[in-house]
This record gives structure tokens, C-alpha cells and sequence, in this order.
């Protein structure tokens, strides 16, 4: 199952003047977490304006590049070392990607299936679909 960033929400608002859009929100948090696993400090307020946006990341196909990137590095680290809102952002992330792949495996009516379905998860996703809570 790619990550993606569906669990966002609707993000198609027309830009204004000053306010930036919910894509372009969603687009400055991955930007900033991505820098902050790199080792770079964030403005606070670029985590709804990243001078990055608008110029080089524009789209919904840049935002699941980026929350696909993310969710592949934060799968190695210790989210408890990162920022409050970095450690929120993966909190719902993992909520979601289990969601859905619990709403997947309802969906399995025969063994075969399930065997397909079994073999085809990361280990990521086998920790996300039985870790119990």
C-alpha cells in the first residue's frame, strides 16, 4: 500500500492573497519535518507558509512524493527526539495507514486472499495492522 497523503482532507481551496491553500499547509509541514530529520531548524511559520512552496512543490502528486518520503524515514527513527508537531503529524499518519489497512483486511473473503494480502505488507504495515490498541 503507497503512503499517501489522502488522510489530509479536502485541499483544493482557491489561493488568496495572503492565506495559503490546505495543500500548500500539508506541503510546508512535510517540507519542514523532512528538514528537521535532516538536521535543519524551521521557521514556525513555515509550517503553513515553506519558502519552497509555490515555487518547487506545487501539486497533490509533490504532496504524496513528500508524505511518502517522510513516512519512510520516520519508520527508522525515534520520533520521540523530534518536534511536538512532527510527533503529531506521524501519530495521525500511523492512525490512518492502519485504518486503512484494517478496512483492506475486512474486505478478504478467502485464504488465498489473505495470503496475498499477508505477503504483500512491509513490515511497517504488518506493525501498523497488528499492533493492538
Amino acid at each position: 500500500m503507497p503512503c499517501t497523503s489522502n488522510y489530509s482532507g479536502e485541499f483544493f481551496s482557491p489561493y488568496t492573497n495572503k492565506e495559503p491553500t490546505t495543500l500548500q499547509k500539508y506541503l510546508s509541514e512535510c517540507l519542514c519535518f523532512l528538514g528537521e530529520l535532516a538536521g535543519h531548524t524551521w521557521e514556525k511559520e513555515w509550517l503553513t507558509q515553506h519558502p519552497r512552496v509555490k515555487k518547487e512543490f506545487t501539486t497533490k502528486q509533490d504532496l504524496d512524493k513528500l508524505t511518502e518520503e517522510l513516512c519512510k524515514k520516520l519508520q527508522k527513527v525515534d520520533v520521540s527526539n523530534y518536534s511536538l508537531e512532527l510527533q503529531i503529524w506521524w501519530r495521525d499518519h500511523v492512525a490512518h495507514d492502519t485504518a486503512q489497512l484494517k478496512k483492506e483486511f475486512k474486505r478478504i473473503k478467502t485464504i488465498q486472499e489473505l495470503s496475498n494480502f499477508i505477503n504483500s505488507l512491509s513490515p511497517y504495515e504488518v506493525k501498523c495492522l497488528f499492533t493492538l490498541k
